[in-house]
């Protein structure tokens, strides 16, 4: 019953991506936390968002633009990683590394299917027109709830699939795995913020902005070694 409940709020936040009001509900660090709370975890969830939002930061579905399905990737991310922690709580680190890889093969095959459903707004497009040509303009409304119908059973679809495959997947490949992988992997989460931090930086072209923000990162650095 969980993983129903949290592929139809999962399917909600993802409406938030382009189809609905885009208030940014479904960006990682916000869509993780709330899926974590549902899940018995929110701290989990923040946790599993801030590190995949430093990596889609750049990422935004602006017009027809075809980007990896980020926002998708970490619903279901997150919703796997509360389970499997609750489970596996001395292979933390480990399932973070299995998440986050997880996650990167789900945005992938995200964008792909967000390709595909674009055929569906081409459908309901000409279907409106036809309807404008025939004077029926009232029509027009009716084919807008049909199309975000339609987006909110294939989000709900695409999350509830993934939660399943994920949480068959890493919690094989978790259990499988003795506890001393978890060692291996303890860096993981370092990494993460290194190549988000990274990935940030590169979005302010001016230099003034890298100088900031360069000295801003030097005085913390400085602060946590030394405090």
């Amino acid at each position: 019953m969980d993983i129903l409940w949290l592929s139809l709020a999962g399917a909600a936040l993802m409406m938030d991506t382009t189809a609905t009001f885009q208030i940014m509900v479904s960006q990682p660090i916000v869509a993780c936390t709330i899926i974590g709370y549902l899940g018995g975890d929110a701290a989990m969830g923040l946790h599993i968002g801030l590190l995949l939002q430093l990596l889609w930061l750049s990422d935004l579905p602006v017009g027809a633009t075809l980007v990896p399905a980020g926002n998708y990737a970490s619903i279901v991310s997150a919703a796997v990683a509360v389970e499997l922690i609750g489970i596996f709580p001395e292979k933390h680190f480990m399932i973070v590394l299995l998440i986050v890889l997880y996650s990167l093969l789900l945005s992938y095959f995200g964008a792909r299917m967000v390709r595909i459903n674009r055929n569906w707004n081409t459908y309901f497009f000409n279907k409106a027109v036809r309807y404008m040509e025939k004077g029926s303009v009232g029509a027009i409304t009716f084919i807008n709830y049909q199309a975000l119908l339609m987006h909110f059973i294939i989000a709900f679809l695409l999350v509830f699939s993934g939660i399943l495959l994920g949480e068959f997947l890493i919690g094989f490949i978790t259990r499988e795995l003795s506890v001393t992988w978890n060692e291996t992997a303890r860096f993981i989460e370092v990494a993460l913020l290194g190549t988000g931090a990274g990935l940030t930086l590169s979005l302010y072209k001016r230099n003034e902005m890298k100088t900031w923000i360069v000295g801003g990162a030097i005085v913390a650095l400085l602060y946590f070694l030394f405090q």
